[in-house]
């Protein structure tokens, strides 16, 4: 089992002992694809590395998530008008334009 598996599967079992409208906060270890954050519905806050095209898709079909931190954009510009991150965390160094 990997990180990833690992961090899911913890918070899948804290969702079924009893708290399923807990709202949950993840920081994604480098293994974790957004795809398998769909597992996760109650998800609301991502604390990643980088932000990647598959991460911004995936913050773009998920509403309920209002909170985005990252250590480094990736790249010089960062689109964000498609999500609905109502508050961003990141680290502006080479960061020319953002766009929300």
């Amino acid at each position: 089992m990997n990180a990833s598996q690992s961090s899911l599967r913890t918070l899948n079992n804290a969702e079924q002992s009893g708290h399923p409208n807990r709202f949950i906060s993840f920081a994604l270890p480098g293994t974790v694809q957004p795809a398998e954050l769909e597992k996760l519905p109650c998800l609301t806050r991502i604390h990643d590395d980088m932000v990647s095209e598959s991460l911004l898709a995936f913050l773009a079909g998920n509403p309920f998530i209002n909170e985005l931190q990252v250590c480094h954009s990736g790249n010089s510009e960062l689109d964000l008008s498609a999500c609905r991150v109502n508050r961003l965390t990141i680290r502006t160094r080479g960061l020319e334009q953002l766009t929300h």
